[in-house]
């Protein structure tokens, strides 16, 4: 064997481990997805008794809980963002109804122009939201200093 043969053999190797860790971590933030979403259930079963964690939620909302979810974000803070596309969605079924009504297309410039609105109050309500979320992202983002270590001097300082 030459040296060649086993750089590559090593490199697959190494690849293969990337793509191995890759699919554990995604599956790792699912199972705990998973787990937040049945503690989460729990909690609205034992807070709402005559409503039943059986009951089918809207898949577009789901999404955005799993994305919350997966951002790091609270369980108020993932139910806040589904009361939130839940009242987005119900908006934009009812415009849609409303323009079937009237005889106008559900895709045409006046459900962009009502949908538009909505749009807006979500991305504003979002913000909110949001906002806490990344205050925290900026202060993880900031490089951290070793408390025994002295800070290099750059040519500003000299």
């Amino acid at each position: 064997m030459d040296i060649d043969t086993l750089i590559e053999r090593q490199e697959v190797l190494v690849e293969n481990q990337k793509q191995l860790l890759s699919a554990m971590v995604s599956t790792l933030d699912l199972m705990k997805a998973e787990k937040l979403r049945q503690e989460i259930d729990q909690e609205i079963a034992f807070d709402e008794p005559n409503k039943t964690v059986d009951q089918e939620e809207d898949p577009r909302v789901q999404k955005h809980k799993i994305i919350a979810l997966k951002n790091g974000y609270t369980p108020e803070d993932v139910e806040e963002v589904a009361s939130i596309y839940r009242s987005y969605y119900e908006s934009l079924d009812e415009i849609e109804a409303d323009l079937a009504a009237e005889g106008k297309p559900s895709n045409g410039s006046d459900y962009e122009l009502r949908a538009e609105n909505v749009r807006a109050l979500r991305d504003q309500d979002l913000s909110y939201i949001d906002h806490k979320y990344e205050e925290q992202r900026k202060q993880k983002s900031r490089p951290t200093q070793h408390p025994l270590k002295r800070p290099k001097k750059t040519m500003s300082k000299i």
